[in-house]
């Protein structure tokens, strides 16, 4: 009878680890599926968010280009624009000795127009 239990107590021995290993492996499986799992999700969110990046740089360079586009027309209609260009002659004008009346002639101002350049001017030569 001893004979029998020293050869059962091994045997049970080893039959006790093996399963504990094969419990053991199957609960590291079942990990290394859950991180895969998690892994791919993240994956996929990483290329989204890389995607959404993209985009918005696109929209981006879209609304740059629009706002120089809006910069270079708004100084082409500055340097085209009459009345600033006789606000800039009568200056001139002004500055050369011109009245009032050679302001209404040769800038195309009204009256008031060129008395108010004319006080402004004035104003702004009897400061310096």
């Amino acid at each position: 009878m001893i004979e029998s239990n020293v050869w059962f107590s091994p045997v049970v021995a080893s039959t006790l680890v093996g399963l504990s290993l094969a419990w053991i492996c199957l609960r590291q499986n079942r990990q290394i599926l859950n991180l895969k799992q998690r892994f791919q999700n993240l994956e996929e969110k990483i290329a989204q968010v890389g995607d959404s990046g993209i985009g918005v740089g696109r929209k981006v360079v879209s609304l740059d280009k629009r706002l120089k586009m809006a910069e270079r027309r708004q100084k082409e209609i500055e340097a085209t624009d009459p009345s600033r260009v006789s606000y800039n002659e009568a200056m001139k004008l002004l500055a050369l000795g011109a009245d009032t009346k050679d302001l209404v002639a040769n800038c195309g101002l009204s009256k008031a127009e060129a008395d108010l350049m004319s006080a402004l001017y004035l104003g702004q030569t009897s400061r310096h």
